[in-house]
């Protein structure tokens, strides 16, 4: 990197006391971002999430003029006027199966009729806060649909199932399955099609249920309870990572400027993210063409990690590093990796 130097140099009042050229592989950057936790119980995020499931809600049930039973929601978005129309559910165990069933970093939106017969709206954010919306006081004619779910995931896709009521939900589910006898007598009921991705999530609205029935801890207000879920939350996804087509292909356009230049990684970087991603490209390029895809790139993590998931720490960083360090050409592994992924097709 002489020339950018010779340049600098050029600049009047530059010389060799103040212009100086150093290794930035050897440099370790460092930011510090820090998070107003208020913002999750703001009137501004209130009003936003329940425009989010106002318009929601009214899409699923092709809603396109004005309904008089939707004034209260109505007003609250438009004028902040109105009092729980939304809440946060503090409920850790809706926090745990709603991330055991839906892929990480997800958003997740679903209605249900309350006991006091309002439509609610549910929505987790990244799986960060859930958040109640009351939509309407009862049901009204105009929309027949009350039962959805959808989730919309960090690639894009979508997966959803609406009913107009829970029994008519409840009986649907039931007839996916069919009874067989064991060896030792007993009897199970199995999926009639084991490729049917709606099963898990129509399994955790069903046993979710009861939950939306009354058992909701919600409040409007800030408490310690809901604060260690929110930051917990955070946390895992901060230190959790997800493979994901757009993601890489993203990394690798930021990274690399051609395919030509070698990579030169830093050993004292602190970015384990960005560490983890360097990896991946590295896995790709020793593939020697095994690796065809991001399914073929899963599937291979997923042996390696145990884990579709994959919560990155200094152990695990560590761990990599040494396996990307101790290959001499890791360099044109990694260029072949970034060659390689760059070059993969959107499914």
């Amino acid at each position: 990197m002489d020339q950018p130097i010779d340049d600098l140099k050029k600049i009047k009042g530059a010389n060799d006391k103040n212009v100086t050229q150093i290794d930035v592989n050897q440099i370790e950057v460092e930011k510090n971002v820090n998070l107003d936790f208020s913002v999750f119980f703001s009137d501004s995020m209130y009003r936003m999430v329940a425009k989010i499931a106002f318009e929601w809600y009214c899409l699923q049930n092709d809603i396109s003029g004005k309904v008089k039973a939707f004034e209260r929601i109505i007003q609250f978005i438009t004028n902040g006027i109105g009092d729980d129309i939304v809440t946060i559910v503090g409920n850790e165990e809706l926090y745990s199966t709603l991330k055991m069933n839906t892929n990480f970093g997800s958003h997740t939106l679903l209605s249900y009729i309350a006991k006091d017969n309002s439509v609610n709206v549910l929505i987790s954010l990244f799986g960060i806060a859930i958040y109640n919306i009351r939509i309407s006081d009862f049901v009204i004619d105009e929309c027949r649909n009350n039962v959805i779910f959808q989730e919309l995931t960090l690639d894009s896709k979508r997966v959803q199932f609406k009913f107009d009521t829970f029994g008519n939900f409840k009986s649907d589910f039931q007839k996916k399955f069919t009874e067989v006898e064991l060896e030792n007598g007993m009897k199970a009921k199995i999926p009639k099609d084991m490729t049917d991705v709606l099963i898990r999530y129509e399994f955790f609205y069903g046993t979710s249920y009861p939950l939306f029935q009354g058992n909701l801890q919600c409040t409007n207000k800030s408490n310690e309870k809901i604060m260690n879920i929110i930051i917990k939350n955070i946390e895992d996804i901060l230190q959790s990572s997800v493979v994901i087509l757009r993601g890489l292909k993203r990394f690798v356009k930021e990274h690399f400027n051609n395919f030509d230049e070698e990579i030169k990684l830093n050993p004292k970087s602190n970015n384990k993210k960005a560490m983890f991603m360097f990896y991946l490209l590295f896995t790709v390029g020793q593939s020697n063409g095994n690796i065809k895809n991001l399914s073929d790139l899963n599937k291979v993590l997923e042996v390696k990690f145990s884990s579709k998931t994959i919560r990155i720490n200094d152990k695990m960083i560590y761990k990599l590093n040494g396996k990307i360090y101790s290959t001499a050409n890791y360099s044109d592994i990694i260029l072949k990796g970034a060659k390689t992924v760059y070059s993969w097709k959107y499914e």
